[in-house]
């Protein structure tokens, strides 16, 4: 499933235009190449495998929060990020790129929300947190879906999303060899 993290250029930026097609792309400009390789470096899973799940959780913003109860915002900015964190005054937020959970992980890894807005950070804590899931369970599939979900059916569909995320950054990058 890896290859080389400078092939995942192309497919970001690929992906990326379509997602700016129907809104979820961030205004702010990401060095992909640098940004997937930390989340290798911290994780060593599969850069195809991180950007799988940055474009499932985030559509690729940075700045992107999901607060439980609320529903999910995409500012452009971290500032703006957090006054919507902080006007809805809720804990159970799940933020950046991967979308990690500050209730659960930010007390783990002694994060603020606005540390898990960095991108570097984000990606680093995320992609750990998505090894240790493979790894409890047993390197299957299920520990992706565990990521984003407890119960059973719920990992199931989101494992065969980031599956299937997986193999069209995939087909993106045998036709840039090409």
């Amino acid at each position: 499933m890896s290859c080389p993290v400078h092939k995942l250029i192309f497919a970001a930026l690929t992906i990326l235009i379509m997602a700016c097609s129907i809104g979820n792309a961030s205004a702010s400009p990401i060095n992909w190449r640098d940004i997937l390789q930390v989340g290798v470096s911290c994780s060593g899973l599969p850069g195809e495998l991180i950007f799988a799940v940055i474009l499932n959780e985030s559509g690729g913003n940075p700045n992107a929060v999901n607060v439980n109860g609320y529903g999910s915002y995409s500012p452009s900015t971290p500032e703006q990020a957090l006054r919507y964190m902080y006007r809805l005054d809720r804990a159970n937020v799940d933020i950046g790129l991967m979308q990690v959970n500050w209730l659960t992980w930010g007390r783990v890894y002694r994060l603020s929300p606005a540390d898990l807005l960095n991108p570097t950070t984000n990606i680093c804590v995320g992609s750990r947190i998505l090894k240790n899931y493979i790894a409890e369970h047993h390197m299957t599939w299920r520990g992706v879906g565990r990521y984003n979900a407890v119960s059973h059916d719920k990992q199931e569909a989101y494992a065969y999303r980031i599956a299937r995320t997986v193999q069209i950054i995939q087909k993106i990058f045998r036709r840039a060899e090409n």
